[in-house]
Order: structure tokens, then sequence, then C-alpha cells
């Protein structure tokens, strides 16, 4: 009778139940801030606390009829968040640190023209589609000349590999290990991420040619070898 159960619990919900008033912004302000508050540092650990850890001492503080809203926002800004900071000085860093932000941001703005929207386009349909698939081959070669000691002991994935994230496959001992190639920004661009049946090798460009950072794949085929 009760095998599966689950429930939604709406936010409206949520809001009525903690009493955390909400807060409402124009269309593009909340992740344009979000955009630029990344790019700040604003609210990064080290400016306005370790959020997780202070929300237990709250809680340790403050017996459980007493955890509303209004008590930790009180608690927030009148605790030292940081060494000789208050919540209440550091939520001010935070915002001064964003204004400066975004007044850079407002800078470059001014300077985007047609002609930059343009080459900002081709380089994106162009330049890294070229990158992204061509750069898949000296990848897996030169992986498999290091764990293969052949650097033509690899192959490209299928359309249906592909689909579950796999661009190839280095070839050990005649088994195939499938690997993931991602520029380096893809770890920070976490709302594009998706689920990943292979180990992750990172790629930077540089002037000279190509970085990459193999480690996941390395520990996944040490994992391997381990099992034989």
């Amino acid at each position: 009778m009760y095998e599966s159960c689950e429930v939604v619990i709406k936010r409206e919900e949520l809001v009525k139940v903690l009493n955390v008033p909400e807060t409402e912004f124009e269309k593009y302000v909340s992740p344009l801030l979000n955009q630029i508050n990344n790019w700040a540092h604003g609210t990064r650990p080290e400016v306005v606390g370790q959020m997780s850890e202070l929300i237990k001492e709250f809680m340790e503080r403050y017996p459980k009829d007493q955890w509303t809203f209004d008590n930790w926002r009180e608690f927030y800004l009148s605790s030292e968040v940081i060494p000789g900071s208050t919540g209440e000085k550091a939520i001010e860093t935070a915002v001064k640190r964003i204004k400066e932000k975004l007044s850079e941001v407002r800078r470059v703005l001014d300077d985007i023209d047609e002609e930059t929207i343009r080459t900002w386009v081709e380089d994106l349909v162009l330049n890294k589609t070229f990158w992204g698939l061509m750069v898949q081959k000296p990848i897996l070669s030169k992986l498999a000349g290091i764990f293969a000691g052949d650097p033509l002991n690899y192959r490209l994935s299928t359309p249906e590999e592909e689909s579950k994230g796999i661009d190839g496959f280095v070839i050990i001992n005649g088994e195939e290990l499938p690997v993931s190639i991602k520029g380096v920004t893809y770890e920070q661009e976490k709302h594009l991420k998706e689920t990943i049946e292979a180990p992750i090798v990172y790629y930077e460009k540089t002037k000279n040619g190509l970085r990459i950072d193999y480690s996941e794949f390395a520990r996944f085929v040490g994992k391997k070898i381990k099992e034989l």
C-alpha cells in the first residue's frame, strides 16, 4: 500500500510554513545579479561566513520553537560571521563588491555593438563547434599513447554513446574504456551539466596547444587494473 509515496511541497506552502518574506525582482534582474555575484565573489564564505556552520550555531543557540526567520536574521546580522566582521558588515561588503563589479559590466556593455555580437556568434557557432569536435581526436590519441602505448588505440563514440556523454574510448589490452571530454569551464557551468557515464577529461586552450587534466580517467584506469 505504501510501496511508493511521493508528494510535492509547493513553494507557497514552504513560504507559509517558514514565514520567510518573498522577494520579487523585475525580469532578468535576479539571474543577472547572480552572474555578477559569481564574478565578484561577493557571497563566498570568506566574505559572508560559512552559512552551513552558522545555521547550525543558530539552531544550537535557539530552542526549536524559536527557529524563526526573524530570529535567524537577528542572529546572523549581530554575530561575528568572519573574524572581525558581523553579519551586517559582511552584507555591506558583499553589496559593495557586487556594485563595483556591476559598474565594470556596465562599461563593457556600453561598448558592445553589432560587430561585437556578430564576432561572438561566429566564435560560438563556428570556432567553438570546431574546437569542441576536433579536440576529441588529439586528446583521445594522447591518452591512448599514455595508457595503451599506442596513439592509435582509441575510437570516437557512436551517436548513441555520445547521447550518454561519452566522446570516445581508449582501448587498453583489448578493453574499451569510455572518456568524456569537456572544456575547463564545464565545472563552473553547473546549469549545463548532464548525466555523464564516463570519467571526464578537461582541456584548456593555451598559446602552445592544449592543456589536459586526465586525473579522473587515470583513477578510472587504476581501478580497472585492480579489478583484473
